[in-house]
């Protein structure tokens, strides 16, 4: 069976997966006897690798990352296989000695968790990661402008600032108030 992952190298993410869950081979390798099987495993890869696509695409990002910098394809492919680990943990009966996930386990969520945290927060737009089609990656501050803007407009040295304030028009009785008014 072939498998679908974002790799740096061919086979490099297979690789990774039985490198880290060396408990779960034979010699180091997934095969027919171990478990789960070989090609579960690479039924697990392509899952996970849906899921990062998916991932990717909510938070803004292009899902074919092909022509981004090999860093962004290294952490692609580490989201891939920590996923991928966690699947393959799950599918062992193993526990620790309390009942609870194991020390392993527990570990391969906090290092999802922490890779998934580099898509919503941005951390991937400086190592040249592609923006999804028709996405909105830059970021919306609270008064509804973007950042870029916002600060073009504080950098403009002929802005005149606009003279409107809070609570300007609160009294509709006033004939004409002043935006000197102090509320």
């Amino acid at each position: 069976m072939v498998y679908s992952a974002y790799e740096r190298e061919a086979g490099g993410a297979l690789a990774s997966v039985q490198s880290y869950c060396r408990h779960a081979t034979l010699s180091g390798s997934f095969g027919q006897q171990t478990i789960p099987t070989l090609e579960e495993v690479e039924e697990f890869l392509t899952q996970s690798f849906y899921e990062v696509q998916s991932r990717l695409a909510q938070n803004g990002y292009a899902t074919d990352q092909s022509n981004a910098d090999d860093s962004v394809i290294g952490i692609l492919q580490e989201l891939n296989v920590i996923l991928t680990c966690i699947s393959v943990e799950t599918s062992l009966p193993t526990v620790d000695w309390t009942g609870n996930n194991n020390a392993r386990f527990n570990l391969w969520i906090q290092r999802r968790d922490q890779l998934f945290g580099f898509l919503v927060d941005g951390s991937l737009d400086p190592m040249g990661a592609e923006e999804g089609q028709g996405s909105v990656r830059r970021k919306v501050i609270v008064t509804g402008m973007f950042k870029a803007d916002k600060k073009a407009i504080e950098d403009n040295d002929l802005l005149v600032p606009h003279q409107v304030r809070r609570g300007q028009f609160n009294d509709p009785g006033a004939i004409s108030p002043s935006v000197r008014q102090e509320l």
